[in-house]
């Protein structure tokens, strides 16, 4: 549970941030709620079924396609949300990767927390 409320915030913010910077993400603070709430679900739940299907494609591409079973999490809850969304490939790309990141950056610091105590 709190590993969905860390993926969460981070999601959040992520979303916050790049709304200001990038004007293909837009909406307002309950849109974004919503997005970054059904992402961090869609990512528990949907995200370890589409990368077992894409797995020959990870390993064909070197793990490119991971980006594009992210982007497809991202679609899926971009259409359910409709008072926040990111318009356009590039900005899905982007988006993507930073969330990405988030995760990777997530999983480092439970691990090192996890191997520490």
């Amino acid at each position: 549970m709190g590993k969905l409320i860390v993926r969460f915030l981070a999601y959040f913010l992520i979303f916050m941030l790049l709304s200001t910077f990038i004007p293909g993400v837009a909406g307002d603070i309950a849109g974004f709620v919503l997005l970054a709430a059904l992402l961090a679900i869609a990512n528990l739940l949907i995200r370890p079924l589409l990368t077992v299907v894409a797995l020959p494609f990870n390993l064909l591409t070197f793990g490119i396609a991971s980006v594009f079973v992210n982007m497809l999490t991202l679609i899926i809850a971009d259409a359910i949300v409709i008072s926040a969304g990111i318009a356009g490939f590039w900005n899905l790309a982007l988006v993507s990767v930073l969330i990405m990141a988030a995760d990777s950056c997530i999983r480092a610091a439970r691990h090192a927390q996890m191997n520490k105590g």
